[in-house]
């Protein structure tokens, strides 16, 4: 496992993980020799989306969640395009064998972890309000917050009726 620490966490009080390690598989050629974290949407990588986003909601530090053999790809994007460009939010750069799943890599870095934090998966694009989802997090006292998007191809199985299974609170 490798690790580049760019800076000391800072005590905010959210913490932020970006799974930015799947293969994207189904998304071949595409994906050839570019790792699918950094495949470009609108003259942007998908990683800088989440960046972003997490800028936006005032996040100054984050970890984001990589496999070993995407290190260096993604390494040199934070460090020598996103950082000089735009970059406010510090990165910490966590690596994974890629066999590895999101319970496991989350289990892997627990210790870097000491407080509530968000999981963006590094392949999703969204406006999602995040102060939103912390207040709702914070008014419920919930041990977990999870924001989901159906997805079509599953209303379509359910011939459009957006999967009518029971609904458990928790």
């Amino acid at each position: 496992k490798m690790t580049t620490d760019l800076t000391a966490a800072h005590q905010a009080e959210f913490q932020a993980v970006i799974l930015a390690g799947g293969q994207g598989n189904r998304m071949y050629p595409l994906v050839g020799q570019t790792p699918k974290p950094l495949l470009s949407v609108a003259h942007r990588p998908l990683l800088e989306y989440q960046l972003r986003l997490l800028e936006s909601a005032g996040f100054d530090y984050c970890i984001v969640c990589t496999t070993t053999m995407m290190f260096g790809q993604v390494s040199k994007y934070i460090n020598e395009i996103y950082k000089p460009r735009q970059g406010k939010i510090h990165i910490h750069i966590e690596t994974f064998m890629p066999h590895l799943g999101t319970a496991e890599v989350l289990c892997a870095i627990r210790e870097k972890i000491s407080r509530d934090f968000f999981v963006i998966s590094g392949d999703v694009i969204t406006d999602v309000y995040i102060q939103y989802l912390a207040d709702i997090h914070r008014s419920r006292e919930a041990a977990a917050t999870i924001m989901l998007h159906e997805r079509p191809e599953q209303k379509e199985r359910d011939g459009g009726k957006g999967g009518k299974k029971k609904k458990t609170k928790l």
